[in-house]
């Protein structure tokens, strides 16, 4: 994996400028939208909000922002949930999601908060289409991490062999022409896990091809490779894969050790907030979902609800999933199909890691699209 040397020119590094306009560009695209809110989003908002207003992990009289009371039962005191992106454990409410997101977002709304004069958000309201903190908070981490991921595609492309001016494009396609705009603008978890990601698989490619396996680098690989399995539960999958191109590429124990270490520091994150809010580090909130629907996917056995699904069934949800017009990839981001003559053009230059590692993340969060049945 570690074959395939850099193809550019000695010296020719990202130029700042680009490297600056180009994030510019997109984060000044992102910051023209007003994210709605939805449960997912809403969801991750109110843990950020209950950590900075109240310093609690619950979100106990938050829950209606990321959910459906139950209209039987209003008036006779605060009505429960029947619906939302909810956990519900020991009496309390909390978000289902992985804490990384609302984590990310603790800085940026206790800043808003006290630059902006913002107030808190309320509680026990009905549901908000938006909060002023919302768009803060969505656009100082999803919007900021998305423009960087577009500023790394830049600087990787121009280590396998692209020019400045194909570097910028591959961001601004990225940036602009593929959903990534979208989750730039909602307070998702999407982006901050493909920057965790990309920015790490690039720290080690740098520590494998030039020289760069010092302390601070492997460190913050390892950091970013396993913060983005507390960001998205999938995405350990991804980081997986790239831990194995940290041992194949870099091939030195000292510098993967430092990585393992970090990225098993960084994920106890979500050990740690899973003691707090369940009692156990192992226990998920999806293992205690409010809504029946998601209750009938969730399991304490299966936290997820990703399985294996038949192959008669697994065709048509394969190819809806690539290309067909409801959530098909390739016909909301035609740009994406570019990859595939990439990828022959990354075999053909010897880039067999970079080629590998694309494949096979692609194919475990392809593998995670298809075995969750609710999508």
């Amino acid at each position: 994996m570690a074959k395939g040397k850099p193809t550019r020119a000695a010296g020719d590094r990202p130029r700042r400028d680009l490297a600056l306009l180009l994030f510019l560009v997109l984060l000044g695209s992102y910051a023209y939208l007003w994210q709605s809110r939805d449960w997912n989003s809403a969801s991750r908002l109110m843990l950020s909000y209950a950590l900075v207003d109240r310093h609690r992990v619950d979100i106990d009289g938050l829950e209606q922002q990321a959910g459906q009371p139950d209209v039987q039962r209003r008036g006779t005191g605060r009505p429960g949930m029947v619906a939302g992106d909810l956990a519900q454990f020991g009496g309390h409410y909390y978000t289902d999601k992985a804490p990384g997101q609302s984590l990310l977002g603790v800085p940026i709304y206790a800043i808003a908060r006290t630059i902006g004069r913002l107030p808190g958000q309320p509680i026990d309201r009905a549901a908000m289409a938006y909060w002023p903190a919302d768009y803060f908070v969505t656009l100082g981490t999803s919007g900021v991490l998305t423009a960087l991921v577009g500023v790394v595609l830049y600087a990787f492309s121009l280590r396998l062999g692209a020019s400045h001016l194909g570097g910028v494009l591959v961001g601004l396609a990225y940036g602009l022409g593929t959903p990534a705009f979208v989750y730039a603008t909602l307070f998702y978890a999407h982006q901050a896990a493909a920057f965790c990601t990309l920015a790490s698989f690039f720290l080690l490619y740098r520590a494998a091809h030039e020289g760069r396996a010092g302390l601070g680098n492997m460190l913050l690989s390892g950091l970013l490779a396993g913060y983005a399995v507390v960001l998205e539960y999938p995405v350990a999958l991804v980081s997986a894969v790239i831990a194995a191109y940290a041992v194949l590429a870099v091939r030195r124990m000292r510098p993967v050790l430092v990585f393992g270490i970090a990225a098993l520091g960084a994920a106890s994150v979500l050990a740690a907030y899973n003691y707090r809010a369940f009692g156990s580090p192992f226990e998920l909130g999806y293992a205690h979902e409010v809504f029946p629907m998601f209750r009938a996917v969730h399991s304490d056995r299966n936290p997820l609800g990703v399985r294996v699904p038949a192959w008669d069934t697994m065709r048509p949800v394969l190819a809806a999933v690539l290309w067909g017009r409801y959530r098909g990839l390739a016909f909301y981001a035609p740009a994406v199909l570019l990859a595939l003559p990439g990828l022959v053009a990354l075999v053909a230059r010897k880039f067999y890691g970079v080629a590998s590692v694309i494949v096979l993340a692609s194919g475990a969060m392809l593998l995670v699209n298809i075995g969750y049945p609710l999508w």
